[in-house]
């Protein structure tokens, strides 16, 4: 009996320590990809069975099959924090309501919240509709996800936004490419071309400006009147017949001010409003148009789609900076980083700034040189793609990417005000980690300790590795956010070290050069380069430290979900991988195994039993 107790409790010890690894070896990360967005307004109207006639609500539906089970949908919005000529861009996300933002990434009773945060720049969520407009949607959608469904919310100023969807992604039970995908939570396979998460502004309704210096003017009320009978009135937001609306009729840095009202007929009021032509300076179309009432007539009618109106008034000698609305800072593969984002004067001037830092001061990042440039368009809205496949790894230092500076446009003679400059800083995203975890100190190394990636607002890590007996470990870039994140490393004893990137890639500086780790470039965890192949007309490829001329890959919020980055159906990726189908096949065999052992010895012992007795 002793052997055969001995033969099961090997088999019960076996279980436990396969499946209870497997399966329970961490907490199940937070993943996230981008959702298909359209903004319901103008000339994408049509595409809509739903949209509000301010245009502040985006059309939202899948790019590719998402799990089944419990699938949050949130939106992510940048904002500036900081004062002064400190700036740093902020990005959050955010399931519209507190409750769900505390659930979804475990934010403790007291911290703020995302929404919360949002709420600071003046950020309204207003309803998560079902793909008939009408019905409030449950969110997290729970089962298969049955869009499209229909988001609306406000910001006062032209905040960018995109929307993705949330979900937990147990490691384990990933599915590799061209594997059956099962009907149940996290067994998605990953084989989409990669992009970057698409992102709408809702657009002005109108913008006040100085006549002549044709500068935004903040803090303007803009006051609208409504025709009654024959006669035009005060307009009455709290009337019961104009509710629900979006009302902002002081204007912030970028001149807006918006007015969401009923169907009829309307009047603009402002302060010294100009209203013949030839007392704004004649440059004014370089950045304003339907300027009231100069080029539309005095009566605005209002029908459907919002009207737009831009109000020039008496010269104030208006002088302001450029400021930042946000910026978005997004990796979106081969090297490239995208910013993006929103200033508050027209035509401004864009310029992406690296930086060098060294493991001589973590802290310290030292101003090196002018990476790119663009030019905002007429709404202030500007787009960059920064190649960091060039970025100087030396012995002494190492190049990051770490802020833009906005430079003014005099509108009159297009021409930069170098003196009216703005700057704002942000984290660098590597998208491969290889180093050694350091305690706050910078020199002591961590050994055993669990290291884990968190979105900067979040509590819930995306990804969690260990270190070794020496602090050292690797993220692939499987495994890392393309929006910015932070490292939490968590000793054995409980002690948590909160380290930015730009400080680890400091740390780690003078080893990353020795060892020729590039911590811009796509590898996997286990070192294989990730290989993408597009198949076109012209058979071009993208490798990494390469890029393509006339290639349009871009990166899509999928990450952590798959054994390497997303491809479509044409792209191979160099490694290999086991699939946990397999993984699963060997544990029962030995489970099986064990139980069959143990079967067959109290056979045996029972036949051997028998025997003895009638002998």
């Amino acid at each position: 009996m002793k052997t055969i107790k001995q033969a099961f409790v090997l088999g019960f010890v076996l279980s436990s320590l396969l499946f209870g690894g497997f399966v329970h070896a961490q907490e199940i990360p937070l993943k996230y990809v981008c959702l298909k967005s359209t903004h319901c307004y103008g000339a994408t109207q049509s595409e809509c069975i739903y949209g509000t006639p301010h245009g502040h609500t985006a059309k939202l539906e899948e790019e590719g099959a998402l799990p089944t089970g419990s699938v949050f949908v949130g939106v992510c919005v940048s904002y500036i924090g900081g004062t002064g000529k400190d700036l740093q861009t902020e990005q959050v996300c955010t399931t519209g309501s507190d409750e769900k933002d505390r659930e979804l990434f475990k934010i403790a009773t007291g911290e703020l919240t995302p929404l919360n945060k949002l709420k600071g720049i003046g950020y309204e969520f207003k309803n998560f509709y079902e793909s008939d407009g009408v019905t409030s949607a449950d969110n997290p959608t729970i089962g298969r996800f049955q869009g499209p469904y229909y988001w609306e919310d406000f910001t006062p100023t032209g905040h960018l936004r995109n929307w993705r969807a949330f979900f937990r992604q147990d490691p384990n039970d990933e599915v590799q490419a061209g594997e059956i995908l099962s009907q149940k939570l996290g067994t998605l396979p990953f084989d989409t071309l990669e992009k970057q998460c698409v992102k709408i502004a809702w657009d002005p309704y109108g913008r006040v400006f100085d006549s002549q210096t044709l500068e935004p003017i903040s803090g303007m009320t803009v006051s609208l009147f409504v025709k009654k009978d024959s006669d035009f009135i005060a307009f009455n937001p709290f009337a019961p017949e104009n509710q629900p609306n979006i009302i902002k009729k002081i204007t912030g840095n970028d001149g807006q001010y918006n007015y969401v009202v009923p169907d009829n007929e309307y009047k603009l009021a402002a302060n010294g409003m100009i209203t013949t032509l030839d007392l704004i300076h004649p440059n004014f179309a370089q950045a304003y148009y339907d300027v009231y009432p100069v080029q539309t007539g005095d009566v605005i009618v209002q029908k459907g789609i919002a009207q737009h109106r831009d109000i020039a008034v008496m010269s104030q000698n208006t002088n302001t900076l450029s400021k930042p609305i946000d910026v978005f800072v997004e990796a979106v593969g081969q090297g490239h980083v995208v910013i993006e984002g929103v200033v508050s004067h027209p035509l401004s001037r864009i310029y992406a700034n690296s930086a060098k830092i060294s493991n001589s001061n973590g802290t310290v990042k030292t101003p090196y040189r002018t990476v790119g440039s663009t030019t905002a368009d007429k709404l202030g809205r500007f787009k960059l793609d920064i190649d960091q496949n060039g970025f100087e790894q030396k012995n002494d230092y190492i190049e990051l990417l770490t802020s833009i500076t906005i430079v003014k446009v005099d509108l009159r003679t297009m021409q930069e005000v170098m003196t009216a400059r703005t700057t704002v800083s942000f984290e660098p995203i590597p998208t491969y980690l290889k180093g050694i975890a350091y305690a706050a100190n910078g020199t002591t190394p961590l050994p055993n300790t669990k290291v884990g990636v968190y979105l900067p607002y979040s509590n819930s890590p995306s990804s969690m590795v260990t270190s070794d007996s020496s602090g050292n470990f690797v993220i692939g870039s499987e495994k890392l956010p393309s929006m910015p994140y932070e490292l939490r490393f968590t000793t054995p004893n409980g002690m948590v070290v909160k380290t930015k990137p730009s400080v680890f890639l400091a740390q780690n500086q003078t080893y990353m050069a020795e060892n020729q780790i590039n911590p811009y470039e796509e590898k996997k965890t286990d070192g294989a380069k990730i290989v993408v192949k597009k198949l076109s007309s012209s058979s071009s490829s993208v490798q990494v430290g390469q890029k393509s001329v006339g290639d349009t890959t871009q990166k899509s919020g999928w990450f952590g979900l798959g054994g390497g980055q997303n491809t479509s159906s044409a792209t191979t990726r160099s490694g290999a991988s086991v699939s946990p189908f397999v993984m699963m096949a060997v544990i029962l065999v030995i489970l099986i195994s064990a139980v069959g052992a143990g079967i067959f010895l109290y056979m045996k012992q029972k036949n051997s039993s028998s025997t003895s007795r009638w002998e």
